[in-house]
């Protein structure tokens, strides 16, 4: 079995030294175009991170519902989980970039 079938990505995939990943957040990336062919609430837009939580009315009425290193859990929208990046609903994979490493909150870098 290949990994990346049960993985998610974070929003800002490349240029991670020790980190391996697919494919940035975005449309037309690894999630969007294979497996969860534009099933947005499933995380073809996020990485495989389903938004399928609490409806906040953003990415078609999902959140995340996110488990963090310090053991709470949240609902999460995917514009908060993309903290510290371009990331927005219609920006294509692969044109995602780091833009303030002091909010991004995926501890990959």
């Amino acid at each position: 079995m290949w990994t990346a079938a049960v993985a998610i990505d974070p929003p800002y995939c490349y240029d991670a030294p020790d980190f391996w990943c697919t494919d940035d957040w975005g449309s037309g990336g690894f999630y969007d175009a294979t497996h969860l062919r534009g099933n947005v609430a499933a995380g073809a837009i996020t990485g495989g991170v389903s938004m399928r939580g609490a409806s906040d009315r953003t990415l078609n009425g999902g959140r995340a519902t996110v488990v963090w290193a310090d053991g709470h859990a949240s609902v999460t929208g995917p514009g908060a989980l993309a903290k510290g990046t371009n990331w927005r609903p219609n920006i294509p994979s692969g044109d995602v970039r780091l833009t303030t490493v002091e909010d991004y909150v995926w501890d990959h870098l």
